[in-house]
């Protein structure tokens, strides 16, 4: 019988892991991305140039974005209130149109749902 052996062929989807990193929005100049690590655990790169900066590649990506206040969409005050569609529904009426009546339900605020 043969047993199983634990190394891992050239041909293996385990050999070597890529990742895929996606970023959105303007380049900004704080966010910086960190090398990965080669098969010996060293830093990798593109470019061969020679890095004796003696950093063992545990750098840490700054985000600050994630911490700054999101900006509120503007809304119209004079929107589409009651009385907008009260004016409507009356339009829809001289225009002939088949149209419910005025109720003190009508344009009243409905409750948030999930």
């Amino acid at each position: 019988m043969n047993s199983p052996t634990n190394s891992i062929s050239s041909d293996s989807s385990k050999a070597k892991k890529s990742y895929l990193v996606l970023t959105c929005g303007p380049p900004s100049v704080t966010t910086s991305l960190p090398k990965g690590k080669g098969e010996n655990g060293e830093g990798c790169s593109d470019d061969d140039d020679n890095e004796s900066s003696g950093e063992d590649g545990d750098r840490t990506v700054g985000i600050y974005e994630r911490n700054r206040p999101k900006k509120r969409q503007k809304t119209k005050k004079n929107g589409k209130g009651k009385d907008w569609l009260l004016r409507k529904k009356e339009q829809m009426r001289r225009r002939g149109h088949d149209v419910p009546a005025d109720t003190k339900y009508t344009g009243r605020k409905r409750k948030g749902y999930f």
